[in-house]
């Protein structure tokens, strides 16, 4: 449920255990958040881990896993960074995650960056806006938490911990404020951990401004974009990775303002960003 230092918080039949890893597991890997595992009882609320199970899928920064859904946050302060919002749906997609796009601090946004959010995922994720101050949006998140295992993803100061918070009606997670100067968040939350709620499971994790941890070929890119499969079969390529060829349908589609020409310009960044670990790879 939460790992601090060495002392590791598992939840066995409703009740939380301070365990440690037998030695021989530290030697095997990291211990994420969410993994199931196998323990040994000391004593009326210690214990040893044993054994890690196999993980269903797993997020790296922040560590996480067995993850069903995941609240992928953002808010009008800080500016949303949409680059890192693609990256990590690619993300999701690629380890079986179901992602729900989160908009957040909805009482004090402007209703034309609304609108431009949705017409990029309209046809990508569920979208779901939210304000922690007045509730809006809580009864959706919450029929998301039922029976799964959900994390809240995003930048600092986008509200996470604040929405954590309301969750569960009480305090439980910190909340920094926005630098005015720099207009980015200060994280607070410096570790990770798992909450029972709404009868389900949430994890709070630390904010980030980068992923760089897309591991796959340029060409298996187009793959997670689900707007541009079925546009693709009219490619004139089978394998047209809708960049430089010639006869793309998906370039046709947004050239006439049917796909959004903004997240399209964020794919061809997210191929180049790809091309070049590819070269500095294989070198």
């Amino acid at each position: 449920m939460r790992i601090i230092s060495n002392r590791y918080s598992v939840q066995i039949e409703g009740k939380e255990y301070i365990c440690t890893p037998r030695g021989l597991l530290r030697l095997q890997g990291d211990i994420f958040a969410g993994d199931m595992v196998e323990c040994e009882k000391l004593g009326e609320k210690r214990g040893i881990i044993t054994k890690v199970l196999p993980r269903r899928n797993y997020l790296i920064r922040p560590n996480v896993a067995n993850l069903d859904k995941a609240f992928i946050v953002i808010a009008p302060e800080p500016a949303p960074d949409l680059l890192l919002v693609d990256k990590m749906l690619i993300y999701c997609f690629a380890q079986g995650i179901e992602p729900i796009l989160c908009y957040n601090k909805v009482d004090i946004a402007s209703t034309l960056e609304l609108e431009q959010i949705k017409q990029d995922y309209q046809d990508v994720a569920s979208l779901v806006v939210t304000s922690a101050v007045t509730g809006e949006g809580l009864a959706t998140l919450a029929k998301h938490i039922k029976g799964n295992l959900t994390c809240f993803l995003g930048q600092s100061a986008a509200g996470k911990s604040s929405l954590l918070n309301a969750l569960l009606s009480q305090d439980v997670a910190k909340t920094g404020e926005l630098s005015q100067r720099i207009k980015r968040g200060k994280n607070t939350t410096r570790h990770i951990e798992i909450y029972s709620a709404k009868e389900g499971h949430i994890a709070d994790t630390c904010g980030f401004s980068m992923l760089d941890c897309l591991q796959m070929h340029p060409e298996e890119l187009r793959l997670y974009y689900e707007e541009y499969l079925a546009l693709a079969r009219e490619c004139k390529y089978p394998s047209c990775t809708h960049s430089i060829e010639p006869d793309c349908n998906v370039k046709k589609q947004v050239q006439q303002g049917m796909l959004s020409q903004r997240r399209y310009q964020r794919y061809l960044t997210i191929v180049e960003e790809l091309k070049e670990n590819e070269r500095k790879k294989y070198g």
